[in-house]
């Protein structure tokens, strides 16, 4: 979501004007003129070794930077997106310095375990090398569906009252602001965002669908039945370039 609101703000996009748009897609995932519109949602949550680790060991992500986790944690490379957007998140919501203290403690938790591909975190964490690691939760579902006796499991954290949320990020679609193809676009979005379309990524993919009215996988948590953080989508792309300079600044690879 972030780089389409960056592409939204260089004006390279324009207002999808799609028919009932505004009533299938909550305004939380889509800009603020709908010139990009998520599709479906990603959380970042912990991946966990069910024999290493147990749910009430930890309550929220910043909790991995205590150092009792050194050596035990997988996290993402600096180069992902998955990963800046959970910063800027934490940013947003905590400020700078909390936010680089948690950094600095994954990095030297994390040590060697640092990885470019959540399925990579995922597999360390499957042959316990490392008790949990932070991975968008479909690459757990992935796994399973090939390893389906793989001691894994997902955790949500930063529940409850006292709790930022879990981070969660769209994947989405917008129209280009000189297409000579605009209602072949519009007809793809339309369908997208569909109740078939949106199945597609609920049942292929085990994404979120962010349609209101389609429901998500079975092996999922309804989308409404845990707590988000609460930083528009729409806030990502001011948010990125200080939180890669607080990524960079700790030295994080």
């Amino acid at each position: 979501a972030g780089t389409l609101e960056r592409a939204r703000e260089l004006q390279l996009l324009q207002p999808a004007a799609i028919p009932d748009l505004e009533e299938t897609i909550p305004g939380r995932f889509r800009a603020p003129d709908n010139s990009w519109i998520g599709l479906s949602g990603r959380i970042w949550v912990v991946v966990y070794n069910t024999t290493m680790f147990r749910p009430g060991d930890i309550s929220s992500i910043l909790d991995f930077a205590d150092p009792g986790w050194k050596g035990k944690i997988a996290i993402p490379s600096a180069g992902s997106v998955y990963l800046q957007t959970g910063v800027s998140v934490i940013r947003a919501l905590k400020g700078d310095e909390i936010t680089a203290g948690f950094l600095r403690g994954l990095k030297d938790n994390a040590g060697a375990f640092v990885y470019g591909k959540n399925r990579q975190i995922v597999a360390a964490v499957a042959r316990g090398e490392v008790a949990a690691g932070l991975v968008n939760h479909y690459y757990i579902n992935r796994h399973l569906a090939k390893h389906p006796d793989a001691p894994i499991a997902p955790l949500l954290t930063d529940q409850g009252d006292q709790g930022m949320g879990v981070v969660l990020n769209a994947a989405g679609a917008g129209i280009t602001a000189h297409t000579k193809h605009l209602t072949q676009a519009r007809a793809l979005i339309r369908f997208l965002i569909s109740p078939k379309g949106q199945r597609t990524f609920a049942d292929v993919n085990k994404e979120y669908p962010l349609n209101s009215r389609v429901t998500a996988a079975p092996e999922l948590l309804p989308l409404q039945s845990f707590q988000v953080a609460s930083v528009p989508l729409s806030r990502l792309a001011e948010l990125r370039d200080p939180t890669m300079t607080v990524i960079e600044d700790v030295g994080l690879r």
